[in-house]
Protein backbone atom coordinates (compact mmCIF):
# COMPACT_ATOMS: atom_id res chain seq x y z
CA UNK A 1 0.00 0.00 0.00
CA UNK A 2 1.35 3.41 -0.97
CA UNK A 3 1.44 5.69 2.05
CA UNK A 4 0.68 9.38 1.95
CA UNK A 5 2.97 12.02 3.34
CA UNK A 6 2.34 12.47 7.05
CA UNK A 7 -0.68 14.76 7.36
CA UNK A 8 -0.74 18.07 9.16
CA UNK A 9 -2.84 17.90 12.26
CA UNK A 10 -4.37 19.68 15.22
CA UNK A 11 -4.86 18.45 18.78
CA UNK A 12 -7.19 19.55 21.53
CA UNK A 13 -7.68 18.17 25.06
CA UNK A 14 -10.23 19.65 27.45
CA UNK A 15 -11.63 18.73 30.84
CA UNK A 16 -15.43 18.64 30.92
CA UNK A 17 -17.94 18.60 33.75
CA UNK A 18 -20.65 15.94 34.01
CA UNK A 19 -22.41 13.99 36.72
CA UNK A 20 -22.66 10.89 34.54
CA UNK A 21 -20.40 7.88 34.82
CA UNK A 22 -18.60 6.27 31.89
CA UNK A 23 -21.10 3.44 31.53
CA UNK A 24 -23.96 5.93 31.19
CA UNK A 25 -22.02 8.07 28.71
CA UNK A 26 -21.21 5.06 26.55
CA UNK A 27 -24.92 4.84 25.80
CA UNK A 28 -24.41 7.70 23.31
CA UNK A 29 -21.70 5.73 21.49
CA UNK A 30 -22.80 2.11 21.71
CA UNK A 31 -25.17 2.10 18.72
CA UNK A 32 -22.38 3.12 16.36
CA UNK A 33 -21.26 0.13 14.24
CA UNK A 34 -17.70 0.91 15.35
CA UNK A 35 -17.48 1.88 19.01
CA UNK A 36 -15.31 0.89 21.95
CA UNK A 37 -15.14 1.09 25.73
CA UNK A 38 -11.73 0.39 27.29
CA UNK A 39 -12.82 0.14 30.86
CA UNK A 40 -10.70 0.14 34.00
CA UNK A 41 -13.14 -1.14 36.57
CA UNK A 42 -10.89 -1.51 39.62
CA UNK A 43 -7.64 -0.51 41.32
CA UNK A 44 -7.82 3.13 40.23
CA UNK A 45 -4.56 3.96 42.01
CA UNK A 46 -2.53 1.59 39.81
CA UNK A 47 -3.40 -0.23 36.60
CA UNK A 48 -7.05 0.78 36.55
CA UNK A 49 -6.74 4.54 36.63
CA UNK A 50 -7.99 5.52 33.16
CA UNK A 51 -10.94 4.47 31.01
CA UNK A 52 -11.47 5.37 27.35
CA UNK A 53 -14.35 5.31 24.90
CA UNK A 54 -15.20 6.52 21.42
CA UNK A 55 -16.68 5.70 18.01
CA UNK A 56 -16.81 6.83 14.35
CA UNK A 57 -13.30 5.84 13.22
CA UNK A 58 -11.69 7.68 10.32
CA UNK A 59 -9.91 4.52 9.13
CA UNK A 60 -10.30 0.74 9.49
CA UNK A 61 -7.59 -1.90 9.23
CA UNK A 62 -8.26 -5.65 9.11
CA UNK A 63 -6.42 -8.73 7.93
CA UNK A 64 -6.98 -12.40 7.19
CA UNK A 65 -3.77 -14.32 6.64
CA UNK A 66 -1.73 -12.20 4.21
CA UNK A 67 -4.80 -10.42 2.88
CA UNK A 68 -5.11 -6.88 4.24
CA UNK A 69 -7.91 -4.35 3.84
CA UNK A 70 -7.73 -0.65 4.67
CA UNK A 71 -10.99 1.31 4.57
CA UNK A 72 -10.64 5.09 4.43
CA UNK A 73 -13.10 7.73 3.18
CA UNK A 74 -15.40 4.98 1.91
CA UNK A 75 -12.69 3.40 -0.25
CA UNK A 76 -11.49 -0.16 0.34
CA UNK A 77 -7.87 -0.88 -0.56
CA UNK A 78 -6.90 -4.59 -0.58
CA UNK A 79 -3.39 -5.98 -0.83
CA UNK A 80 -1.08 -8.66 0.58
CA UNK A 81 1.50 -8.20 3.30
CA UNK A 82 2.51 -8.73 6.91
CA UNK A 83 -0.27 -7.26 9.04
CA UNK A 84 2.06 -6.16 11.84
CA UNK A 85 4.39 -4.37 9.46
CA UNK A 86 1.56 -2.68 7.57
CA UNK A 87 -0.15 -1.60 10.76
CA UNK A 88 3.12 -0.11 11.99
CA UNK A 89 3.39 1.91 8.74
CA UNK A 90 -0.10 3.32 9.23
CA UNK A 91 0.66 4.24 12.81
CA UNK A 92 3.75 6.14 11.66
CA UNK A 93 1.71 8.01 9.06
CA UNK A 94 -0.71 9.30 11.69
CA UNK A 95 1.77 9.90 14.47
CA UNK A 96 1.43 13.28 16.20
CA UNK A 97 4.35 15.68 16.19
CA UNK A 98 5.94 15.37 19.67
CA UNK A 99 6.05 19.18 19.88
CA UNK A 100 2.25 19.24 19.98
CA UNK A 101 2.21 16.93 22.99
CA UNK A 102 3.97 19.41 25.24
CA UNK A 103 0.76 21.31 25.88
CA UNK A 104 -1.25 18.22 26.88
CA UNK A 105 1.26 16.27 28.95
CA UNK A 106 -0.06 18.05 32.06
CA UNK A 107 -3.22 15.96 31.82
CA UNK A 108 -1.19 12.80 32.33
CA UNK A 109 -3.47 10.21 30.72
CA UNK A 110 -1.78 7.78 28.34
CA UNK A 111 -4.09 7.65 25.30
CA UNK A 112 -5.06 10.57 23.05
CA UNK A 113 -6.49 8.55 20.19
CA UNK A 114 -5.24 5.82 17.88
CA UNK A 115 -5.87 2.23 16.85
CA UNK A 116 -8.25 0.21 19.00
CA UNK A 117 -9.06 -3.41 18.27
CA UNK A 118 -7.81 -6.96 18.62
CA UNK A 119 -5.21 -9.46 17.44
CA UNK A 120 -6.36 -13.06 17.07
CA UNK A 121 -4.12 -16.02 17.87
CA UNK A 122 -3.79 -16.66 14.13
CA UNK A 123 -1.44 -13.68 13.97
CA UNK A 124 1.34 -15.98 15.19
CA UNK A 125 1.82 -16.97 11.55
CA UNK A 126 3.30 -13.51 10.92
CA UNK A 127 6.25 -14.52 13.11
CA UNK A 128 6.65 -18.28 12.90
CA UNK A 129 6.03 -21.09 10.48
CA UNK A 130 3.70 -23.33 12.45
CA UNK A 131 1.12 -25.90 11.36
CA UNK A 132 -2.33 -24.39 11.01
CA UNK A 133 -4.61 -27.02 12.53
CA UNK A 134 -7.39 -24.71 13.66
CA UNK A 135 -10.84 -24.80 12.08
CA UNK A 136 -11.98 -21.33 11.02
CA UNK A 137 -15.66 -21.76 11.81
CA UNK A 138 -16.19 -18.09 12.79
CA UNK A 139 -14.71 -16.46 9.70
CA UNK A 140 -13.57 -13.36 11.58
CA UNK A 141 -10.57 -11.18 10.66
CA UNK A 142 -7.30 -12.24 12.28
CA UNK A 143 -6.86 -8.64 13.39
CA UNK A 144 -9.28 -5.73 13.29
CA UNK A 145 -8.54 -2.12 14.28
CA UNK A 146 -10.50 1.11 14.20
CA UNK A 147 -8.47 4.32 14.02
CA UNK A 148 -10.23 6.94 16.14
CA UNK A 149 -9.32 10.59 16.54
CA UNK A 150 -11.81 11.53 19.27
CA UNK A 151 -11.71 9.88 22.69
CA UNK A 152 -13.56 10.44 25.96
CA UNK A 153 -11.21 9.83 28.88
CA UNK A 154 -12.11 9.28 32.52
CA UNK A 155 -9.60 9.49 35.37
CA UNK A 156 -10.93 7.00 37.92
CA UNK A 157 -8.56 8.27 40.61
CA UNK A 158 -9.47 11.96 40.54
CA UNK A 159 -12.98 11.48 39.04
CA UNK A 160 -12.31 13.82 36.12
CA UNK A 161 -13.44 13.52 32.52
CA UNK A 162 -11.75 14.79 29.37
CA UNK A 163 -12.25 14.91 25.62
CA UNK A 164 -9.23 14.40 23.37
CA UNK A 165 -9.59 15.20 19.67
CA UNK A 166 -7.08 15.02 16.82
CA UNK A 167 -7.80 16.17 13.26
CA UNK A 168 -5.77 15.79 10.07
CA UNK A 169 -5.83 17.85 6.88
CA UNK A 170 -6.29 14.90 4.50
CA UNK A 171 -9.61 16.25 3.26
CA UNK A 172 -8.10 19.61 2.36
CA UNK A 173 -9.82 21.54 5.14
CA UNK A 174 -8.37 23.30 8.18
CA UNK A 175 -7.54 20.73 10.89
CA UNK A 176 -7.99 23.41 13.56
CA UNK A 177 -11.58 24.01 12.47
CA UNK A 178 -12.32 20.31 12.20
CA UNK A 179 -10.91 19.48 15.63
CA UNK A 180 -13.06 22.26 17.10
CA UNK A 181 -16.19 20.94 15.36
CA UNK A 182 -15.62 17.33 16.44
CA UNK A 183 -14.83 18.44 19.97
CA UNK A 184 -18.02 20.47 20.29
CA UNK A 185 -20.17 17.68 18.83
CA UNK A 186 -19.02 15.27 21.54
CA UNK A 187 -19.48 17.87 24.25
CA UNK A 188 -23.04 18.46 23.07
CA UNK A 189 -23.85 14.74 23.11
CA UNK A 190 -22.52 14.36 26.64
CA UNK A 191 -24.33 17.51 27.82
CA UNK A 192 -27.69 16.20 26.57
CA UNK A 193 -27.24 12.65 27.88
CA UNK A 194 -28.93 11.79 31.18
CA UNK A 195 -29.32 8.53 33.13
CA UNK A 196 -33.06 8.78 32.61
CA UNK A 197 -32.64 8.50 28.83
CA UNK A 198 -30.71 5.27 28.99
CA UNK A 199 -32.71 2.50 27.33
CA UNK A 200 -31.00 -0.82 27.80
CA UNK A 201 -31.73 -4.34 26.72
CA UNK A 202 -31.99 -7.09 29.25
CA UNK A 203 -29.67 -10.08 29.30
CA UNK A 204 -30.93 -11.40 32.63
CA UNK A 205 -34.08 -13.26 31.54
CA UNK A 206 -34.34 -16.78 32.92
CA UNK A 207 -34.08 -18.29 29.45
CA UNK A 208 -30.72 -16.51 28.99
CA UNK A 209 -29.48 -17.72 32.37
CA UNK A 210 -29.94 -21.38 31.41
CA UNK A 211 -28.28 -21.34 28.01
CA UNK A 212 -26.55 -24.61 27.08
CA UNK A 213 -22.75 -24.26 27.01
CA UNK A 214 -20.91 -26.35 24.41
CA UNK A 215 -17.26 -27.23 24.90
CA UNK A 216 -15.21 -27.33 21.71
CA UNK A 217 -12.96 -30.07 23.13
CA UNK A 218 -13.74 -33.08 25.32
CA UNK A 219 -12.54 -33.11 28.94
CA UNK A 220 -10.16 -36.06 28.55
CA UNK A 221 -8.63 -34.61 25.40
CA UNK A 222 -8.04 -31.33 27.21
CA UNK A 223 -6.37 -33.12 30.13
CA UNK A 224 -4.09 -34.93 27.65
CA UNK A 225 -3.01 -31.56 26.26
CA UNK A 226 -2.24 -30.30 29.78
CA UNK A 227 -0.09 -33.34 30.53
CA UNK A 228 1.72 -32.95 27.21
CA UNK A 229 2.40 -29.27 27.96
CA UNK A 230 3.81 -30.17 31.38
CA UNK A 231 6.04 -32.72 29.69
CA UNK A 232 7.37 -30.06 27.28
CA UNK A 233 8.05 -27.73 30.21
CA UNK A 234 9.93 -30.37 32.21
CA UNK A 235 12.06 -31.18 29.15
CA UNK A 236 12.92 -27.53 28.68
CA UNK A 237 11.25 -27.08 25.27
CA UNK A 238 8.88 -24.39 26.56
CA UNK A 239 8.50 -22.41 29.79
CA UNK A 240 4.92 -21.20 29.42
CA UNK A 241 1.82 -22.25 27.54
CA UNK A 242 -1.72 -20.96 27.20
CA UNK A 243 -4.10 -23.83 26.51
CA UNK A 244 -7.14 -21.88 25.40
CA UNK A 245 -10.47 -23.61 25.73
CA UNK A 246 -13.33 -22.11 23.77
CA UNK A 247 -16.89 -22.43 25.08
CA UNK A 248 -19.79 -21.77 22.75
CA UNK A 249 -23.46 -20.85 23.22
CA UNK A 250 -26.30 -19.06 21.48
CA UNK A 251 -27.04 -15.57 22.84
CA UNK A 252 -29.86 -13.33 21.64
CA UNK A 253 -29.60 -10.59 24.25
CA UNK A 254 -27.94 -7.19 24.19
CA UNK A 255 -24.14 -7.47 24.04
CA UNK A 256 -23.46 -4.32 26.01
CA UNK A 257 -25.89 -5.37 28.73
CA UNK A 258 -23.96 -8.63 28.92
CA UNK A 259 -20.79 -6.56 29.38
CA UNK A 260 -22.44 -4.53 32.15
CA UNK A 261 -23.31 -7.74 33.98
CA UNK A 262 -19.74 -8.99 33.60
CA UNK A 263 -18.46 -5.64 34.87
CA UNK A 264 -20.52 -6.04 38.05
CA UNK A 265 -19.50 -9.65 38.63
CA UNK A 266 -15.85 -9.38 37.66
CA UNK A 267 -14.47 -5.80 37.67
CA UNK A 268 -10.99 -5.76 36.12
CA UNK A 269 -8.34 -3.19 35.15
CA UNK A 270 -8.29 -4.44 31.54
CA UNK A 271 -11.95 -4.85 30.61
CA UNK A 272 -13.33 -3.82 27.23
CA UNK A 273 -16.33 -3.79 24.94
CA UNK A 274 -15.57 -3.62 21.20
CA UNK A 275 -18.46 -3.13 18.80
CA UNK A 276 -17.64 -4.20 15.25
CA UNK A 277 -20.42 -4.90 12.71
CA UNK A 278 -19.23 -8.50 12.33
CA UNK A 279 -18.63 -9.24 16.01
CA UNK A 280 -19.05 -7.79 19.51
CA UNK A 281 -16.20 -8.55 21.90
CA UNK A 282 -16.81 -8.60 25.65
CA UNK A 283 -13.60 -8.92 27.62
CA UNK A 284 -12.39 -8.84 31.22
CA UNK A 285 -8.68 -9.24 31.95
CA UNK A 286 -6.74 -8.91 35.20
CA UNK A 287 -3.29 -9.18 33.63
CA UNK A 288 -1.04 -6.68 31.92
CA UNK A 289 -0.99 -8.86 28.80
CA UNK A 290 -4.34 -7.24 28.03
CA UNK A 291 -2.59 -4.06 26.89
CA UNK A 292 -0.83 -3.12 23.66
CA UNK A 293 0.77 0.10 22.50
CA UNK A 294 -1.11 1.75 19.65
CA UNK A 295 -1.52 5.51 19.76
CA UNK A 296 -1.51 8.49 17.46
CA UNK A 297 0.83 10.32 19.75
CA UNK A 298 3.07 8.77 22.36
CA UNK A 299 3.59 5.05 22.87
CA UNK A 300 0.22 4.84 24.60
CA UNK A 301 -1.82 1.80 25.52
CA UNK A 302 -4.85 0.28 23.86
CA UNK A 303 -6.24 -3.11 24.69
CA UNK A 304 -5.87 -6.31 22.78
CA UNK A 305 -8.64 -8.85 22.83
CA UNK A 306 -8.14 -12.32 21.30
CA UNK A 307 -11.05 -14.02 19.57
CA UNK A 308 -13.57 -15.24 22.12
Amino acid sequence: MKLMKRAKHALRVEEISTTLGMVDIFEIFKESPYSFFLDSGMDEGKLGRYSFMGSVPFLLFRSKGERIEVIHDGEIVSYKGNAFQELRKLMAQYKIDPKMLQGVQKFGFPFLGGAVGYFGYEMNHCFEKLPDKGVDDLGLPDCYFMFVNSVVVYDNLYKKMYISTVAFDEQGDDPQERVKKQHEEIKMKIATATPGKVVSGNCSHQEERNLPIRAMIERQEYIKKILKAKEYISEGHIYEVCLTHRLDTEFSGNSFELYRELRKINPAPFASFLNFPEVNIVSSDHHSEGWARASLGLEHSARLVPHL
